[in-house]
């Protein structure tokens, strides 16, 4: 999924401006439900950052929820199903 991009605050203080992060840290996909190996068949990049940003948590589980859907879609099943 490439069109799947994370958020970050800028690093200025004194902005509360949210910009395009590089991709979603480790501990944001665990939150999610997504193990290292799925967040990259999902072409997600992963970052080495440890925060956990709520926002970014929404944007993950709605993209796991898209395909998921579109694999029920296609008479595809998922593994674990």
């Amino acid at each position: 999924m490439k069109n799947a991009s994370s958020y970050v605050r800028s690093p200025a203080k004194i902005t509360t401006v949210k910009r395009t992060g590089r991709g979603f840290s480790l501990n944001e996909l665990k939150e999610a439900g997504l193990t290292l190996k799925e967040s990259k068949k999902l072409e997600l990049y992963v970052e080495k950052r440890r925060s956990v940003w709520l926002g970014n948590l929404k944007i993950i589980k709605r993209l796991i929820k898209k395909v998921v859907m579109t694999y029920e879609v296609m008479g595809f099943e998922l593994e674990g199903s």
